[in-house]
This record gives C-alpha cells, sequence and structure tokens, in this order.
C-alpha cells in the first residue's frame, strides 16, 4: 500500500429506539511496522459558529486488534479484540466518561491496497449501556 491514503469510517449506533450513522472520509498517512498497520489522519469536523473542529487520529491494526486514539477536542484510546472488554476513558469538552467497549464481533482483510477492519461491539459510559455499534474502517491507497 502506498503511504498516502485514504480513510473511510462509517459507524453506526442503535440505542434500542435510534439508528443513527455517520461517516467521514480523511486524507492520512500509511505506514507499516513489524506486524502492524499504523494509519495517522485528521478528522476535521464542522462546529458551530462556523468554524472547523481538528481531532488527530491514530490506528493501528494487526491480525487479531485495533486500537483507535483520538487527540484533540475528544481524547480516547479505543481497543478492540473479538471477545475482549476493553475499559478507558472518554474526554469530550462536556466531561469525562469512564467507558467500555464490549466487542463481539472483528473481522480485518488485508489486501495490496486495501485494509479494511469491521467491528461490532457494545458501548458503555459510566457504566450504562449506551448503544450496540458497528464500525466499517476502510484505508485504501490515494494515488
Amino acid at each position: 500500500m502506498h503511504s498516502n491514503v485514504l480513510v473511510t469510517i462509517r459507524g453506526t449506533q442503535n440505542d434500542g429506539t435510534e439508528q443513527d450513522t455517520i461517516e467521514t472520509i480523511s486524507h492520512g498517512q500509511y505506514r507499516f511496522l513489524t506486524d502492524k498497520h499504523a494509519v495517522s489522519f485528521e478528522e476535521l469536523l464542522p462546529s458551530e459558529a462556523n468554524t472547523t473542529i481538528s481531532i488527530k487520529n491514530i490506528l493501528k491494526i494487526t491480525d487479531e486488534t485495533v486500537t483507535l486514539t483520538k487527540r484533540g477536542v475528544t481524547q480516547t484510546e479505543m481497543f478492540f479484540q473479538q471477545g475482549h472488554t476493553f475499559c478507558g476513558f472518554y474526554q469530550t469538552p462536556f466531561g469525562t466518561f469512564d467507558m467500555a467497549l464490549h466487542t463481539s464481533r472483528l473481522k480485518i482483510t488485508s489486501q495490496d491496497d486495501l485494509l479494511r477492519a469491521e467491528i461490532d461491539y457494545a458501548l458503555e459510559l459510566n457504566g450504562q449501556h449506551v448503544s450496540d455499534c458497528s464500525i466499517q474502517i476502510s484505508v485504501t491507497s490515494n494515488n
């Protein structure tokens, strides 16, 4: 895969009454480091007052795990491994939340110019189930 990539993340949250889907597409940089795919990219999100918010992300993918680290207006590290529960913190402008991710499914596909991760997990914040979630991450060469 080339070092310049497109990162597409499609996330769906289902809280039992509503389902919400968000998709972002970002340019990023890809590297392969000792059995690990590493992708850095920046998300630019609209905010109030017609400005954008920048969140810097580092995505690390192995054959069995996905780690997503976010730094900016929101800060967190999310670790996914099938059958594993990860506990951490989710920092937002509205406060810091205890977070638990219960990963039920993780499928990783790696080909020449495509890296794909599909993740299903349950999200808890402050000890309360918030939603059942799925994420599809696609990293493709940007020629």
